[in-house]
């Protein structure tokens, strides 16, 4: 014992015996042990295995004395001993460190995936279904009936198409496929309306929309964004001005689709006699658009379109007033007329 030795020799001065020690990465002694017999032991080698015990393995002059439980068979002899793990025994993860302590690296490694849904999995055509990966390899591709989606290397993936869907992860460890998650995407149902006859007509006047049937649906009509109370059947007849379409619903699925949009115009192509004893001709007009009143009154007229933004005023006092709307685009415009604190409202349509 001296210095940094704390065991003394098991063959006294004269003989030497194995001496192993530990340090940390300070070079600090963390143990170490004295080891051999009455004779002469010289320790020519030592091992680490992947368990975390040591070998150390030399020559022996030593009887049965100290540690030594053998007695040699000649003046010297090979001697090799091993000194047990100090490793404390952990789950096996993939990392090239022996955590369960038996001697092996990354073996029996437990690798998992999953795939789940983040909500409901039916969904109809125009949506998707958000999912979601969780593994424990390097990496993760996307399936979609056992076939891999190019690109689909994410932890998330929005699926858009009826299939299984799974996830497969790989590493030096191995490789696992998770388990399947069923998803359906509905088709939505046609829908296509048609009319049955002119949709410019003058006022008392209609028309007849029809949607096309589609089996197993119900139907729900619109006027601009506004459903038409009671409008549910396969028919509805216009009297009014306005863009319809037609809502069908697969009744099975709940999927459904709007149909395209039948513009209806209630007006007069020779001139209309309105409220107000007010004419407007011609109606449809290309350059010029009269206004025929029935008395020298001051009036202000504006002209708006469809979406209210105002394109003409002027104010008259004439019985007969005609306005060049070469310049406008074609279109329903509606003029407004104020006489004397009243107001009255009139459409016309440009070509």
């Amino acid at each position: 014992i001296s210095g940094d030795k704390t065991e003394n020799t098991y063959g006294g001065f004269s003989y030497g015996d194995y001496w192993i020690i530990k340090i940390d990465e300070l070079g600090n002694i963390i143990w170490q042990n004295s080891i051999g017999g009455n004779g002469e032991d010289i320790s020519g080698a030592a091992e680490v295995n992947p368990d975390g015990s040591i070998v150390i393995a030399g020559t022996s002059m030593s009887a049965v004395s100290g540690d030594k439980t053998e007695t040699f068979y000649g003046i010297a002899d090979f001697w090799a001993i091993k000194l047990e793990t100090d490793c404390v025994a952990e789950d096996e993860i993939c990392n090239g460190i022996d955590d369960d302590c038996n001697g092996l690296v990354d073996d029996d490694i437990a690798m998992f995936a999953v795939a789940y849904p983040d909500g409901e999995t039916t969904v109809c055509q125009g949506n998707t279904v958000l999912l979601i990966a969780e593994y424990s390899g390097d990496a993760v591709q996307w399936t979609r009936n056992g076939a891999n989606i190019a690109g689909a290397t994410s932890d998330t993936y929005l699926a858009n198409k009826t299939g299984m869907y799974a996830i497969n992860t790989s590493s030096e460890c191995g490789d696992v496929t998770s388990g399947p998650v069923s998803v359906t995407v509905n088709k939505n149902p046609n829908a296509n309306i048609a009319a049955a006859g002119p949709t410019t007509f003058c006022p008392g006047g209609n028309v007849t929309l029809n949607v096309t049937p589609v089996a197993g649906c119900t139907y729900q009509w619109y006027k601009g964004a506004s459903a038409l109370l009671g409008a549910t059947g396969l028919s509805y007849t216009a009297t009014t001005s306005g863009n319809y379409k037609c809502n069908v619903t697969k009744v099975s699925t709940g999927c459904s689709k709007m149909s395209n949009t039948i513009p209806v115009s209630v007006t007069c192509k020779s001139g209309i006699l309105t409220a107000e004893n007010i004419v407007l001709y011609p109606n449809p007009a290309t350059t010029t658009l009269n206004i025929e009143t029935q008395n020298d009154n001051e009036k202000t007229i504006s002209v708006t379109d469809m979406i209210g933004q105002e394109v003409m005023t002027i104010n008259s006092n004439e019985q007969l007033i005609s306005l060049q709307i070469t310049y406008l685009p074609a279109g329903t415009y509606f003029i407004t007329i104020i006489e004397n604190n009243a107001v009255s409202t009139h459409q016309f349509i440009k070509q």
